[in-house]
């Protein structure tokens, strides 16, 4: 009885590897790190709990400002970002300063001594982005020009799979698609 029993644990274990809701060894490895890192930070007091609560804040930051610099030409790939975003995060850091200034805890402000910067830039990029697309008058598009209805179907990964209107001029990274058969074929590629 006890290797019946045995056996459709197995079974039951064989059958649940395929799940999707499965931790995987990334986030496993990744959970490990964290509860290290709290475990090195309580153990090492106020000061490296600090500086590595200042890491973080900062790692958070990054990814966002990297896809703004990397898609600073791009007015289109920057028109879902958000300025107010940016603009808290500015605010967030300047207050931080303020309260490390009176508290003497430098800690507290360190992130925004490299996010502050981060977030001016990326409001600047963000700006002059949306103006150079409001200031694009010029039709390049021939499927605009022939009064064709159509749209485009981004193919990069940032967007893949969004259908938006012609801008009037070429996108990098689109497929100019008449009808939602087109939408639905282009779609079908990827699964």
């Amino acid at each position: 009885m006890a290797s019946t029993n045995t056996s459709k644990s197995t079974a039951r274990v064989t059958s649940t590897e395929g799940d999707k809701g499965a931790l995987r060894s990334p986030e496993i490895a990744l959970a490990c790190i964290m509860a290290l890192v709290v475990a090195i930070a309580i153990i090492g007091g106020a000061n490296v709990a600090g500086f590595i609560a200042s890491t973080v804040a900062f790692v958070v930051w990054l990814p966002q400002a990297r896809s703004v610099w990397a898609s600073r030409n791009d007015p289109h790939a920057l028109s879902s970002i958000s300025v107010g975003t940016q603009v808290l995060l500015l605010s967030n850091a300047v207050l931080w300063g303020v309260y490390a200034a009176q508290e003497s805890a430098f800690w507290v402000a360190a992130p925004g001594i490299i996010n502050a910067p981060l977030a001016l830039l990326c409001i600047g990029l963000i700006i002059r982005a949306r103006k150079q697309q409001n200031t694009v008058q010029t039709v390049d598009c021939e499927h605009c020009h022939a009064d064709r209805q159509h749209r485009e179907f981004i193919t990069a990964p940032a967007g893949w799979g969004s259908v938006m209107d012609c801008s009037g001029t070429p996108r990098d990274h689109a497929v100019v698609v008449f009808t939602d058969e087109d939408i639905s074929a282009l779609r079908s590629q990827r699964a």
